[in-house]
């Protein structure tokens, strides 16, 4: 339960964080028109994700106790390292001009004068925190049961959101660039277990010695 609460505090931290930003700035700038729009993305960037998720939990299923399973799950222990790794590590560069940045993507979007620019920006930022937790949950869930999976995701996903509501719903001040260093640093070392079972598995293919 825990290494799923702490992905979904981190990721729905970062992506609720990224939609209040862009909606803050469409009402600064007199667009609050194209919220709409934003939340379109953020709906379809959300669906894929599950449909992501679940197609890949039962393809890996589909091939219970075989060869092809271990393949599998060796692959996706490799894949949810990496990106946690990565991801980390660019959010700990990238955290403070993320505001910025996000809202020079937006007159941008806006700029180009199509409702899909503002719909694919939205989709794309929220898109990439969702396929983090995808694939380390999907990691994690293949040693784990739903339920716990289940409660992890519901309190983790609580958390972020009412972090996020103090922050801007309430105008306090919450030190994000410590929650964004303490929580990376929690999830390197759920990395580097993900990173030993894919090279178990990949010991057992006899692809690693």
């Amino acid at each position: 339960m825990l290494p799923v609460l702490v992905i979904f505090f981190r990721e729905g931290l970062e992506a609720s964080l990224i939609v209040s930003i862009i909606l803050s700035y469409l009402r600064q700038i007199q667009q609050s028109r194209l919220a709409r729009q934003v939340w379109l993305g953020v709906a379809a960037a959300v669906a894929v994700d599950i449909a992501l998720g679940v197609g890949l939990y039962h393809v890996i299923r589909h091939y219970d106790g075989s060869r092809v399973q271990t393949m599998l799950e060796g692959i996706t222990y490799f894949v949810a390292m990496a990106m946690l790794t990565g991801m980390s590590f660019w959010m700990k560069s990238q955290s403070r001009g993320m505001k910025r940045a996000l809202e020079a993507r937006v007159s941008m979007a806006i700029s180009q004068g199509t409702m899909w620019a503002m719909v694919g920006l939205s989709f794309v930022t929220v898109g990439r925190e969702g396929l983090e937790t995808v694939f380390f949950t999907l990691a994690v869930a293949l040693h784990s049961n739903a339920a716990a999976l289940a409660a992890g995701a519901v309190v983790g996903l609580g958390l972020a959101l009412l972090i996020d509501w103090a922050m801007l719903g309430a105008g306090r001040r919450v030190p994000l660039s410590l929650f964004f260093n303490v929580l990376g640093g929690v999830l390197l070392v759920f990395g580097a277990a993900l990173l030993a079972d894919g090279i178990e598995d990949f010991q057992a293919l006899g692809w690693l010695p």
